[in-house]
């Protein structure tokens, strides 16, 4: 996920808790993605983890919500799992991605 995206979603989020689409939760893999945006952006890591897993699970296949995940990883301190997802959004081509994997996880 780029930082223009990041940033603009902050901006609708600004102020939540996040409960409203906590709420709405019905199975759908797209509002388990919007929420784990949610929970991004207000540093609920752990929480947005959960949440992009159960998108992955109801058969979202999205690359830059993989690269989110990998960087909830990297803010909770679990660089493995970060470096695993760097890598497997910079296979399937996400520019970020590389760049991050390059950044945290190519240490020489």
């Amino acid at each position: 996920m780029n930082l223009s995206a990041i940033s603009e979603r902050r901006e609708v989020v600004k102020g939540s808790n996040c409960s409203a689409s906590l709420s709405k939760k019905n199975g759908y893999a797209e509002t388990y993605a919007n929420h784990s945006y949610c929970e991004y952006v207000t540093g609920r890591f752990a929480e947005s983890i959960k949440d992009i897993d159960q998108a992955f699970i109801l058969g979202m296949v999205n690359y830059n919500l993989l690269n989110l995940r990998d960087d909830n990883f990297r803010r909770l301190g679990k660089m493995e799992s970060a470096c695993r997802d760097f890598q497997e959004a910079m296979i399937k081509g996400d520019a970020t991605a590389a760049i991050n994997y390059r950044k945290y996880c190519n240490k020489k």
